[in-house]
């Protein structure tokens, strides 16, 4: 009977690497450690990062500023006309939606200018319910969550019916 080889992929390497790390670090594991291991040219992590210095620096302030831009927020205040209350709350200034991702890279824009506009509104919407069905997916486990995965599901549903989440991911969660 032939034997058939499993041919080891460059995946199976860099997660049995992984693996390694892990069991050095007591089941943990830092950007530190990881970024000490991938230093030898040999690890099959060094690749996943830039080495040129000046390349590396010009990365890294794109990085910071891209931070700064996520993190500038702005104040919101409403007043209610009948019962003169006063609502001031926070919120991000800035968002990227999806489609000027698309268009060469991050973009950022006032969240008012995205409101105002039906398509930069609707591709903000597509942006936030992939971004949530992302957690849905990736805390799937969390049964205790089970209400918060279904009003994902009935967001989705509502604003995108020929694709719902609970089918396109599988089982849903039981509490």
């Amino acid at each position: 009977m032939a034997r058939h080889k499993q041919k080891i992929t460059q995946h199976d390497i860099t997660e049995a690497a992984l693996e390694a790390l892990l069991a050095r670090n007591d089941g943990h594991i830092s950007p530190r450690v990881l970024l000490d291991a991938a230093r030898d040219p040999g690890s099959p992590f060094h690749d996943y990062f830039e080495w040129d210095d000046e390349a590396a620096g010009e990365q890294y302030r794109l990085s910071q500023a891209s931070q700064l831009l996520r993190r500038w927020k702005g104040v919101i205040m409403k007043i209610d006309a009948e019962s003169k209350v006063v609502t001031i709350k926070t919120t991000r200034r800035l968002q990227s939606p999806a489609g000027s991702r698309e268009k060469g890279g991050e973009s950022y824009q006032p969240v008012e200018s995205i409101l105002s506009d039906p398509a930069k509104r609707e591709d903000m919407i597509r942006t936030v319910l992939k971004e949530l069905t992302a957690y849905r997916r990736r805390y799937a486990e969390l049964t205790a969550l089970a209400d918060v995965w279904q009003a994902i599901d009935d967001a989705v549903e509502l604003h995108t019916p020929e694709a719902p989440v609970h089918e396109a991911e599988g089982p849903r969660p039981t509490a």
